[in-house]
């Protein structure tokens, strides 16, 4: 087993993940939005999804604010869908691909906090609250990944190369290189057709270079595998509104994440 990064994560400003090194303000992919301190997608005109360990009804999306009227939790995966009353985000959301993307290159989106690119890594500087966008290669997919010791998911992770390519999982750099950092959690990852294929979940020490440090290049950075959990979307994105089902969501907690072998 093998500890990964402590993640605070939920409805305080400023404490998700998000994009690094920045690349400056993505005006783009308006169909990522906040909710809270950390990030959601809209994945339908009155639906969005979000990281389930991020909290929280209310969410903004390309300058609409709206408050669900239901949320919807998965039972081990770090990934949750809110409902919402009319069609909020018709004609700005994301479709889903549920195929697997494994050696692709896939686009990070979310907001946060940030830095620009050093010798060893990234040196975090900016604030949260600015969307963002990187690139990186699918490099591997996951299984039995867990934040509470209890709950346990499957991913896509990605590494973060720096200029000479000194990453942990191989692939090298793409234009635009980035990772996760606070500020991202629950925004996406999107294919070349800017379909949705994870959302952002958590952070992870080089394997070969453990040091307690997240920005170093090497670093790992995971998104839930879409392609897993396809029956609970569909599922769920088909059931009615009673009010018996709103859940209010969840609070502030601290995640550690862990491989089981």
């Amino acid at each position: 087993m093998r500890l990964a990064a402590a993640l605070a994560l939920g409805s305080i400003s400023g404490l998700a993940l998000a994009i690094i090194p920045s690349y400056g303000e993505d005006t783009t992919f308006t169909g990522v939005g906040q909710l809270g301190g950390a990030s959601c997608v809209a994945v339908g005109s009155n639906w969005v999804m979000t990281a389930r360990h991020v909290g929280g009804l209310s969410v903004a999306v390309n300058g609409i604010s709206a408050t669900a009227v239901q949320r919807f939790d998965h039972s081990e995966a770090d990934i949750s869908l809110l409902k919402f009353t009319g069609n909020p985000f018709a004609g700005n959301f994301y479709g889903l691909n549920f195929e697997s993307v494994l050696g692709q290159t896939v686009t990070l989106v979310g907001y946060g906090g940030t830095g620009t690119a050093g010798s060893t890594g990234v040196n975090i500087t900016g604030n949260g609250g600015i969307r963002r966008a990187a690139q990186n290669v699918i490099d591997r997919s996951m299984t039995d990944i867990t934040f509470d010791g209890v709950d346990f998911f499957d991913s896509w992770e990605i590494d973060l190369d720096g200029p000479t390519g000194n990453g942990s999982l191989g692939s090298g750099a793409v234009a635009n290189e980035g990772s996760l950092w606070f500020g991202d959690s629950g925004g996406a990852w999107l294919d070349a057709s800017r379909r949705l294929v994870a959302i952002n979940s958590y952070i992870d020490d080089n394997p070969n270079a453990i040091n307690g440090s997240f920005s170093d290049y090497g670093d790992l950075g995971g998104g839930v595998r879409l392609q897993n959990y396809r029956g609970w979307i569909e599922s769920t994105m088909a059931v009615p509104e009673p009010a018996s089902l709103l859940a209010l969501g969840l609070p502030l907690f601290a995640l550690s994440r862990r491989r089981r072998r």
